[in-house]
């Protein structure tokens, strides 16, 4: 969709597709707000799992994370959260 008045094109998304998008990825910022744990610490706790970012075929998408490798490298239970 076009931004009204800067002339370039955004992505908007609903409310439902970001909460589908949250049910499988993770960032470091959901998180710390799901968990309760300051984000470094999280993030320092993943890289000694050896969990990384999510790269489907070797692809760079960002700092997302696939949520079951979360939570087993966590060892945090969903029903937890």
């Amino acid at each position: 969709m076009p931004h009204p008045t800067r002339n370039y094109e955004q992505t908007l998304v609903s409310t439902s597709d970001a909460a589908d998008f949250h049910k499988r990825f993770l960032t470091a910022a959901t998180m710390e707000n799901e968990f309760g744990i300051h984000r470094r610490t999280l993030l320092a706790k993943l890289r000694a799992a050896r969990i990384d970012f999510f790269a489907p075929n070797g692809q760079d998408v960002g700092q997302v994370y696939l949520r079951e490798d979360v939570e087993a490298g966590l060892r945090i239970e969903p029903d937890s959260i």
